[in-house]
């Protein structure tokens, strides 16, 4: 009889990690907005600042867009286009 190790019992784990000093270098943030058709759409923006993070969501997405709010996100850019 064969002892089972961790990875037979639950599977492999990808066990890469954020640094800290990463996660606080390079924030992102998500920006919730109304496009010019008025629907909510939100997108994710690697910034230092929530200025920086509008600032690139109005040159994606256009001048005719209203703020709705800005929250910093656990998740990069990548992350977040990765989940399409």
């Amino acid at each position: 009889m064969k002892q089972l190790t961790i990875d037979d019992v639950i599977g492999s784990f990808n066990y890469n990690a954020i640094s800290t000093s990463e996660k606080f270098l390079n924030p992102s943030y998500e920006v919730h907005f109304y496009d010019k058709e008025e629907r909510q759409k939100m997108d994710c923006f690697d910034a230092k600042t929530e200025t920086e993070a509008w600032n690139a969501t109005i040159e994606e997405h256009g001048k005719g867009i209203q703020k709705i709010r800005i929250t910093h996100s656990n998740r990069t850019r990548a992350e977040f286009l990765a989940l399409d």
